[in-house]
């Protein structure tokens, strides 16, 4: 490893004394900040450098490395990244570890928050006697097991999750080197910032390093995806690419199966800002069976379609698959007018009884839901949404900002769970897809009309994924009818967490007036209202000569 990334805490702690010009322009430049701001960051690395030395006692000489990786703001793609479809995220602020490496295979960690207690163990007790040959069937237990220790929801169970997955991935444990580190974080916990992601790519960075391996982000980021199911989360690897792959200034476009990536320019004018809810979304606790459950549906509509098109079987290994099939737009709301709109397990079990196994499988992820599986709504809001993630990109690479922010608000519609009433009281909502929506949209499309034709496009159909909460559903409505707010819409898996924002900059004040009079002011909640600049993705910092 090169001593510019693995160097002893005393040449760590000049180079931030220091604060030269090189460091000063890198940290700025990393982090999308003024010099100013840039300087109070590298303050903050010295501290961390400082505490982490104090925590495991260890001298000015013990080689140690800073590595740093983001949270994400997901601006379009929302719960469709498992399923083929495209991200548009932005990388934001940044979780930092200090890592001293061992020559053993023993792991201890220290969190700078004292909420969040310290931990030791060994490498060789995070996996079975022999190496797993699956994976995923293997991550249906290891939430069980996180329990039974009292770590599940722990954030140590994160940066297992890293270790375990790539102790695994590299033969067992072995001659493999653990680490002493030092976590501190930016990003609030359980807002739909990815700040768990991100401390599972972090950690996995810090493993490849200690042990001499290359780090490949594109590789990487897919298979932190993977590690994360160990935690007992069923997600794509959409949060761990947008932590990887980001870029300063820009927005990434990351598409799936195989992975790749480009970026367009932030617009000048604009800002996002992001609100937290302070309602708690926690993946390993209450909002687990939700989010897992989603994903089997959208399996379990995969299945369900295949079993009526068998033809088209050989194409779809994805839902965007469907898309690419060029069966025309009035030819997927036929085939949506086949699906279920709610179904139980039972029902499923009986209609597709070649999957019996996959669907057990599937089913343990989670807990039935009372009303059944939205089979048709999430269906839909996954190909709109996936249409809606292309077109987002190509508003950007226009300049197209207010079409931007329309995308964003149709994309929060598929998610909403609650609306105003004319009394003005929010009321339940369901907006979910009935037989007459789409026979509605079949007779637009056959009408030979472009203006109806236009207002029948898939993107423009919200779905009915309902992942949001009343909570979310009222900070997006508030923020909308500030002028100058162009779209708002939840941030990650929902349930609760944060809302995105796009607004003009000079409407930012209007916005945290509104938001702080109607939603924190009239909640008696501590006020979370940030702008977030687009900052580069994770890695290890480099020590200035």
């Amino acid at each position: 490893m090169p001593d510019t990334i693995l160097a002893p805490a005393g040449a760590w702690q000049a180079a931030f004394t220091r604060r030269d010009g090189a460091l000063l322009e890198t940290i700025a430049r990393i982090r999308s900040e003024e010099p100013a701001d840039a300087s109070k960051a590298i303050r903050w690395y010295a501290q961390l450098v400082a505490q982490a030395s104090a925590a495991f006692q260890s001298n000015a000489e013990r080689p140690m490395m800073v590595v740093r990786a983001p949270g994400r703001v997901n601006l379009l793609g929302t719960h469709i990244d498992h399923r083929g479809g495209r991200v548009n995220p932005i990388a934001v602020r940044e979780l930092v570890l200090v890592v001293l490496p061992r020559d053993d295979g023993r792991v201890r960690l220290v969190n700078a928050d004292p909420a969040h207690t310290s931990v030791e163990f060994s490498l060789d007790d995070l996996l079975p006697d022999g190496l797993v040959t699956d994976w995923a069937d293997w991550t249906l237990t290891t939430p069980m097991c996180l329990r039974a220790l009292g770590l599940l929801g722990h954030w140590s169970s994160y940066v297992r999750a890293a270790l375990a997955y790539f102790t695994n991935a590299w033969g067992g444990p072995g001659d493999i080197h653990g680490f002493d580190l030092y976590a501190a974080s930016e990003l609030p916990q359980a807002a739909g910032l990815s700040s768990s992601s991100a401390l599972v790519v972090a950690a996995a960075i810090a493993f490849h390093l200690t042990n001499g391996r290359d780090v490949q982000p594109l590789e990487l980021a897919e298979a932190c995806g993977q590690a994360e199911w160990y935690v007992g989360t069923r997600g794509g690897s959409g949060d761990q690419a947008a932590i990887l792959l980001g870029k300063a200034g820009h927005v990434s476009h990351v598409d799936f199966f195989p992975m790749q990536v480009d970026w367009s320019p932030w617009p000048t004018g604009y800002s996002v800002v992001v609100c937290h809810s302070r309602a708690h979304a926690q993946k390993t606790a209450n909002a687990r069976s939700t989010f897992n459950e989603r994903v089997a549906t959208y399996a379990i509509a995969l299945f369900w379609i295949k079993r009526l098109h068998p033809d088209w079987t050989p194409e779809l290994v994805h839902l965007r698959d469907l898309l690419r099939l060029s069966l025309g737009t009035a030819k997927i709301y036929w085939m949506l007018w086949e699906l279920p709109r709610r179904v139980m397990r039972d029902e499923i079990r009986c209609a597709l009884p070649e999957r019996r196994e996959e669907l057990e499988r599937l089913f343990g992820t989670h807990d039935e839901p009372a009303e059944g599986y939205r089979v048709r709504d999430v269906c839909l809001y996954g190909l709109a949404e996936c249409m809606r993630s292309i077109q987002l990109a190509e508003c950007l690479q226009a300049g197209d900002i207010i079409g931007t922010g329309r995308l964003i608000n149709l994309s929060h519609e598929g998610d909403r769970v609650t609306r105003l009433d004319e009394s003005g009281e929010r009321v339940p909502v369901d907006t979910g897809v009935m037989d007459e929506d789409l026979r509605r949209l079949i007779t637009a499309l056959e009408s030979g009309s472009a203006e109806e034709c236009a207002a029948a496009a898939l993107a423009l159909q919200p779905g009915g994924y309902a992942c949001s909460s009343p909570a979310l559903d009222e900070l997006v409505d508030l923020a909308r009818s500030v002028e100058g707010v162009l779209g708002a819409g939840l941030i990650g898996a929902g349930i609760g967490g944060c809302v995105e924002v796009i607004v003009k900059d000079e409407a930012i004040d209007d916005l945290r007036r509104a938001l702080l009079a109607g939603y924190y002011e009239k909640h008696g909640y501590e006020p979370f209202i940030e702008t977030m600049r687009p900052v580069e993705g994770a890695g290890a910092l480099v020590l200035p000569r």
